[in-house]
């Protein structure tokens, strides 16, 4: 006589009566993979938190190597290549990851379609015994995948710590050619100077050699003046110090005054430079008040090929005549502020 439904009726009261027949019950109809099923998916777990756990330690070290790339935005453009793969991996890395999580989802709802089914038939249970058996297989299959992940996130891993190495090698050869810069700029600027304090010394010997060209709208008869001549005269009314100062004055140039009708004379206190600054102006200034606390009637002036801004506006306001590439500036200025007798 076969089993009918009134019979799985009976089973199912017989079992609510006796709860203990159910783990027998169970041992008999299930298989030793499916009591095995949840250790496999144990396993499966653990090897997804140490995948998690080495994906941890990839993605601090990855912060590592972004901090020292913003040290290095200099050379950060020759590695976005490089990073831009180690991104792309990490990307496929989480794709494989989600899919890993879906799977996951997928087999549990299949565990809890085969609960629900082990009140069916035999041939539901053959049905499902063989459905075991390819999930096993694909479960070996997943596991296998998670081992070749794994390989490739160490050689991830290492390929960062080589990155690593040669960008510390690039930022040693960075502060070397820095280095090498810095003395070059010290070498360059001496250079500068040394050209500079030359060029102002031809500036000199120019002026002095044609004077009349140079001032003689200003003065006539100008003729630059040995100061030699003038050592005396302003040592007796300033001392030693102040006289020695007073002599350090580029250019004098002594002649009468044109714009004047009787022609008194006077002395040009003249600093030449290359390029006119404000300090030019102020020791101009300084010097021909030392002159004119000696008894000089003396006038400042600057000259040179070019003049600072700030050049200008302070001869302009101080009252000091300005040479600049042969074009004059502020004589009448000069003349008000200074006047000779």
């Amino acid at each position: 006589m076969g089993f009918t439904v009134s019979d799985f009726d009976d089973l199912k009261r017989l079992l609510g009566e006796h709860p203990e027949w159910c783990v027998e019950l169970r041992h008999l109809l299930l298989s030793n993979d499916m009591e095995a099923l949840p250790g496999l998916v144990r396993d499966l777990i653990q090897a997804q938190d140490r995948t998690e756990q080495r994906l941890a330690e990839l993605a601090e070290a990855q912060r590592q190597s972004e901090q020292r790339l913003a040290e290095l935005a200099a050379v950060q453009r020759r590695t976005d290549d490089r990073l831009a793969e180690l991104a792309e991996a990490q990307r496929r890395t989480e794709e494989r990851l989600n899919e890993l999580a879906a799977a996951q989802r997928r087999t549990e709802q299949r565990l809890a379609e085969l609960a629900e089914a082990q009140g069916q038939t035999e041939v539901r249970l053959a049905r499902l015994e063989e459905a075991q058996i390819n999930l096993t297989a694909q479960m070996c299959q997943l596991a296998a995948r998670m081992d070749q992940l794994t390989d490739r996130v160490d050689q991830l891993a290492a390929r960062m710590d080589q990155l690593t190495e040669r960008m510390d090698q690039l930022t040693a050869r960075v502060d070397q050619l820095a280095a090498r810069m810095d003395e070059l700029a010290e070498k360059t600027g001496r250079l500068t100077d040394k050209v500079g304090w030359m060029d102002g010394v031809l500036l000199e010997l120019l002026y002095g050699k044609k004077v009349p060209g140079y001032f003689g709208r200003w003065l006539r008869r100008a003729r630059a003046v040995d100061l030699d001549e003038l050592w005396d005269a302003l040592e007796s009314a300033l001392g030693h110090e102040e006289t020695h100062d007073a002599l350090m004055t580029d250019l004098v140039v002594r002649g009468r005054v044109a714009a004047l009708a009787d022609r008194p004379e006077a002395y040009l206190i003249v600093e030449v430079s290359a390029v006119i600054d404000q300090y030019d102006v102020e020791r101009a200034v300084w010097r021909a008040e030392l002159f004119r606390r000696a008894g000089f009637p003396a006038i400042p002036a600057v000259a040179g090929r070019e003049a600072t801004g700030s050049a200008r506006l302070l001869a302009e306001a101080r009252g000091v005549a300005m040479l600049e590439d042969g074009k004059e500036s502020y004589w009448d200025r000069a003349m008000a502020r200074w006047p000779v007798s």
